[in-house]
Formats: C-alpha cells, structure tokens, sequence
C-alpha cells in the first residue's frame, strides 16, 4: 500500500492542475464575452445617424446572455445581477453599475459619456440596468420633503400656503407635465400645490372627483378633500402669457440640496412618480384589465401616436412631428428582443389598425402584443378637431372614457422594462419617466423623432432628431 502511495498522489495532483486550468480558462472565457457584449452595444449620441432599413442593417450582434427571470411587478423589481457567470464577468458588471450611477447632471449610461439631449437611442449592457443607491437615497430624501409639503397635515392648508391651479387646455400629456413644473417651483418656494375644480379641461366630468386629477389618481394635496379649510387660497387661472414668461430653466428648478449629480431628467421623473399615485378605483381597474389582456412578465413598451397628431400642418411643416409606420417600430422592438429578450409589447395607441396589424405576420412568430380594449375609433385622425377640443362638447362619460383609456395605457406602459416610441410626445416622455422611477435606472429606450426634454420649458430649447439635426421646441 504504502508503495504505491506515490503514484496516486502524483494522479491526484496532476487532476487537481488539470480542474484549476479548466476554472481559469471558463472564468476568462466569461470575462470576454461579457466584454464583447459591451463593446456590441447599440446607442446613438451627439449627432444620431438616421435609423436603417431592415434590408442595409448589419447582421445582429450574437444572442446576450439570457436574462435571469424578473420579480412579479408586484415586487416592481428586475433583478439583472443575480447571475451565475464567475467572478470576473460579475465584477465586471459591478464596474459598469459603478460607472453608470453618479454621473454628472444630464449624463448617463456607461462611463457617463451620454447626455439627454443628445441621445435617441440607448441599448446598454445588462451591467447598467441595476438600481444605484444613491439613486434611491435622494428619491427617499425628496418623497419626504414632498410630504412635508403636500401632505403636512390641514395646517398646510392656508391661503398663505396654498395655491390652487387650473390646468391648460391641452392634451392629457400636457396637464401631466404641467402639474410637474408647478411641483417644482413650489418645491423652491415652499408653498403646497392644489387643483381648482374642472383643472382638467374635458378629461373628467364635474362629479368625478371635482373635474381634477383625483378622478383618476390620489389627491394632490391634504387639502384636495377638504377645499373648504383653505378658506381663501391663491387661486391660479391657466394664463399663457404669464405662464410663458414665468418659466424657469429646469435646472434651476432642482433643489441643491439633492446634490450636485441630480440631472433634469432624474428630478421631473421623481416628481412625476410621486404625483402618479392611482386612486383605488383606478388601481383596481387597471389591474383587472392587465390580467384580461395578459400583461404578466418582463415587457417592452411601445406607443404609437397616430390621431390627431397627424394632422398638425405646422409641427409637422416644422419637423417637430411625424407619423411613423408600424415597421419603423418593430424595428427597435427587434433590436430589444434581441439584446434583452423583451418579446411581449405593451403597445400603446390611438390607430386600430396597428393594433391589428401588429398582432399578424411577420410580427406575431416573434412578439405577443396586447393592448387594452379601448374605443380608438374616437380618435381617428380623420376627425376635424383635437381630440381636447371634442372632449369640451362630449358628456361626462365619454370625458371619462377617454381620462381612463389614458390613464390606463400610462400605468401599463410603466410597468415594463423598455420604451420604444416617440419624444415629442408627453405621454411618451411621461411613460418611459415612470419606467425609470420604478425600475431604478435609466431604461433601454428608442426614440424615432427626438431626444427627451422637460415639459414647460422656456421657449427654444434645443433638442436633437435622429438625423442629428437642431430642433428649438417650446417643449
């Protein structure tokens, strides 16, 4: 026995070498190919080339490393990191969180070398999409300074401190973003935001929470319940010269005491996250219509805006506005399913149509695409007002029809892990905000017109198309 020790030793040994070789090779072997996928990632900045057809496009990068599977959203977390790649691939994720969180205000992604304005395009790798801490330590600082003054109790419902809003006569959108802009200067100036009764135009009959916002989400205020308390507040009628002229740049409007890495874009999704809070009876609506049409895993969001849009002569003279076909989206949505295996579209839209065609061949062999049931033949483009102009001679219950049917396709757009339409768009804008509040980080996302701006910001501001072009938009 103890003559022939020797030899299996030496066998055990010469195993041991051969296991260690093997770890190495399989760990470097991870380490390349989480760096290729990197270096394959697709996203257009500075001066964004226009988007190529299917037939001049480069063959696909190779399949990524499949995703693991998300948390239910009712968890309304994708954990991407928990993955079993080796060591070296999983440090080098945690290097791409780390150069992806804490960039300097209006820059994102990897290495912080995109900016907002700048950008329509944005496929990074998996390492980026992760929650970055100090992230949700400035959202936890500014929900609560928010609280203290929308929600402090009826003390805060004085005319000294309240101030009650009427909303402007525009899109749905719009009224979103404007009550965005009117948090954040009461932010700065220390008063509490409230809404005047019918602020919302056509968007909500009179009996359904007062013609406001609460007919759809939970009150702005403390003091939305009880009116009454304030006794006689600054009541703010929808002006827009002096609106126009009360506009401030957007950065100015972020508070300094969030730090100085806090970009536009972060502040107005922060704030619209914590406005769009659904009322109970909204709540259970839309989750019942997620579970009829089968809304339940990992999603990409898509809308397509057709309707009224596309009769604006004088945007679309401009450049401002366009009305993409399908293709152009199923395009980008080809692109995501490939990087992130994103195969069900919630698809957002105000055209049958592409509801339709988008569920047929060649779509329908590699996406599931569900939309709520909604009345879109309302909308139909050929119509000879805007649709807010309409919704002003329409009874209450097609003003609250249409409310729902908007708010409905918002908060199941924002449930996904993707946005794929168009900027020029306040709902778009809107949708792919909520997406990035919840999830954490700035999304995978194509726009096909042009880059993300503030809504109500001063007139010019200049943001880029997908051709790289100049556009100076009252945004």
């Amino acid at each position: 026995g103890r003559a022939s020790a020797g030899p299996r030793l030496a066998l055990f040994a010469l195993a041991l070498g051969a296991f260690a070789l093997t770890a190495d090779l399989a760990s470097s072997w991870q380490l390349a190919r989480a760096q290729q996928q990197r270096q394959q990632q697709g996203q257009r900045t500075a001066a964004p080339t226009p988007r190529a057809s299917s037939s001049s496009r480069p063959p696909p990068p190779p399949p990524p490393l499949t995703p693991p599977q998300p948390a239910q959203h009712g968890d309304r977390r994708v954990e991407l990191l928990a993955r079993d790649d080796g060591a070296e691939a999983a440090r080098a994720r945690k290097q791409e969180v780390a150069s992806a969180c804490g960039c300097s205000p209006d820059a994102f992604g990897e290495g912080c070398t995109l900016m907002f304005n700048r950008t329509t395009t944005y496929m990074p790798g998996l390492g980026a999409l992760a929650r970055c801490a100090d992230s949700d330590s400035a959202a936890a600082s500014l929900r609560a300074s928010l609280d203290a003054a929308q929600r402090g109790g009826p003390g805060r419902c004085t005319a000294a401190l309240t101030h009650m809003h009427e909303g402007p006569p525009f899109g749905f959108g719009s009224i979103l973003s404007y009550f965005v802009m009117l948090l954040a200067n009461a932010q700065l100036d220390g008063t509490t935001v409230d809404e005047l009764p019918m602020s919302i135009g056509g968007y909500a009959g009179r009996k359904c929470g007062r013609g406001t916002l609460g007919c759809y989400l939970e009150p702005l205020s403390d003091c939305t319940p009880s009116p009454e308390r304030v006794g006689t507040p600054t009541r703010v009628r929808w002006d827009p010269t002096r609106q126009l002229k009360e506009r401030k740049d957007w950065h100015e409007l972020v508070p300094q005491s969030l730090g100085s890495a806090v970009s536009v874009f972060w502040y107005h999704s922060q704030l619209f996250s914590y406005m769009w809070r659904l009322n109970k009876r909204r709540q259970t609506e839309v989750d019942e219509t997620a579970r009829t049409i089968g809304l339940d895993g990992r999603c990409l969001a898509m809308q397509i805006r057709h309707g009224d849009a596309c009769k604006d002569a004088q945007k679309i003279a401009r450049g401002e506005r366009k009305c993409y076909e399908l293709e152009e989206y199923m395009e980008a949505a080809e692109e995501m399913r490939e990087r992130y295996g994103l195969s069900l579209i919630y698809l957002a839209t105000d055209d049958e149509t592409v509801v339709e065609a988008a569920r047929q061949p060649p779509y329908n062999a590699r996406f599931r695409v569900v939309a709520q049931a909604a009345q879109r033949e309302w909308y139909d483009q050929k119509a000879d007002k805007r649709i807010e102009k309409r919704l002003d001679k329409s009874p209450p219950s097609t003003r609250e029809r249409v409310g729902a049917e908007a708010v409905t396709d918002l908060e199941l757009m924002s449930r996904c892990d993707a946005f794929v339409g168009t900027f020029s768009s306040n709902m778009g804008r809107l949708a792919f905000e909520l997406i990035s509040a919840r999830l954490g980080y700035v999304p995978p996302f194509v726009s096909l017109d042009y880059t993300w701006c503030p809504g109500f910001s001063p007139r010019a501001l200049a943001v880029y198309t997908v051709n790289g072009t100049v556009l100076h938009l009252d945004c």
